[in-house]
């Protein structure tokens, strides 16, 4: 690390955030419900593509190469909104309050890797990079598996076990 630079909240020495930080969506229950059944479904997702064999776990990776991250929709429904409330503030100034409010949502995200609109978005399904890494990386080790090769066991996996 260097001197004098403090990493952001959750991140690790090495400046790369873990894959489960406790900031990363959301605290509370909620949050952990929405976890669980995003990771549920990512399990079931590397199951079906497991049982398809090679070509259907090729055609997962390409899907999961498109997926779009919960930062990225946020980021996405933040430029459209703001944009559209900027054209709107041209007709009444009183549409300026729209991005006031919004931006302070984009610096938390920023600095915090959350803001009130994930709450939106999680229980949608929108999974955040890490958890899309998590199942591409999965699928990779699997279908080495299937070229003979082994590998350890995911944290998917390991979440599985000991419940």
């Amino acid at each position: 690390m260097l001197a004098g630079r403090r990493p952001f909240a959750g991140s690790s020495d090495a400046g790369i955030a873990p894959a489960r930080s406790s900031l990363s969506i959301s605290p509370g229950s909620a949050h952990r419900s929405w976890t669980r059944a995003i990771d549920a479904s990512t399990r079931e997702s590397i199951e079906r593509a497991t049982a398809g064999g090679r070509a259907a776990i090729e055609q997962r990776l390409v899907a999961l190469q498109q997926e779009w991250d919960i930062d990225r929709v946020l980021m996405v429904n933040f430029a459209a909104l703001v944009f559209a409330q900027l054209v709107a503030a041209t007709r009444d100034r009183r549409w300026l309050w729209g991005p006031l409010v919004q931006t302070p949502f984009l610096m938390m995200h920023a600095t915090l890797g959350w803001c009130p609109p994930s709450l939106w978005f999680r229980p949608m399904g929108f999974r955040t990079r890490f958890e899309i890494q998590e199942e591409r990386e999965e699928l990779i080790r699997r279908l080495g598996e299937t070229a003979g090769l082994t590998g350890s066991r995911s944290r998917l996996e390991e979440s599985d076990s000991s419940q």
